[in-house]
């Protein structure tokens, strides 16, 4: 098991257990836990990027293996938090089909930032994506198995751009990534132009 994947694990143990721990004591709390997990799936928009994160992260190699995507989350939880607690954040839509667009562009280009930079950018674009996910929580539904839950849908999907990334280079295929981000940025230019 490398880093990221230890990372990715413990992390969500560590997200998930107090809202599991919350969710045995109520059906509202189960259901939240549910809701959460299950957001990042139902959107294209959501899913693409956070994979598209993973899979840059990948492709960087190094120490953006596991910082990337920590910054993505990290500020994606500021920006759920933010939105549940009444603040909105203006332009989110324009921001997240952004995020496919950038996400797209680098992967599609073979850009190689900085990742201290690359962190700001996913940062950046994780705050969109938290208050979108925030925005979609019902007032019915508790607030930290929401947030556990979207945030391990994310780092999963994250982490299946990291193993994609590493199949691709097992198979010899990674100019499929670049490939990926086309398909990723084209994603994009189809959502800004609906």
């Amino acid at each position: 098991m490398n880093k990221f994947s230890a990372m990715i694990l413990l992390s969500a143990a560590i997200l998930v257990f107090p809202a599991i721990s919350s969710a045995h004591a109520s059906i509202a709390g189960m259901s939240s836990l549910y809701a959460g997990l299950l957001h990042p799936f139902t959107g294209l928009d959501h899913l693409l990027a956070m994979f598209a994160v993973g899979l840059w992260a990948s492709k960087l190699g190094g120490r953006a293996v596991w910082m990337l995507p920590t910054a993505f989350v990290s500020a994606m939880i500021v920006g759920g938090l933010i939105r549940v607690s009444g603040v909105d954040i203006p332009f989110v839509g324009a921001g997240i089909v952004a995020s496919l667009l950038i996400f797209g562009f680098l992967l599609a280009a073979d850009v190689k930032l900085p990742v201290v930079t690359g962190s700001l950018a996913v940062s950046f674009f994780g705050l969109f994506h938290g208050q979108a996910h925030g925005a979609e929580m019902s007032v019915m539904l508790s607030v930290l198995p929401y947030v556990a839950g979207f945030t391990v849908a994310t780092m999963l999907l994250q982490a299946a751009g990291v193993a994609s990334f590493r199949l691709m280079q097992l198979l010899h295929a990674e100019t499929a990534a670049r490939f990926s981000g086309g398909v990723i940025a084209l994603a994009g230019v189809y959502m800004a132009a609906a």
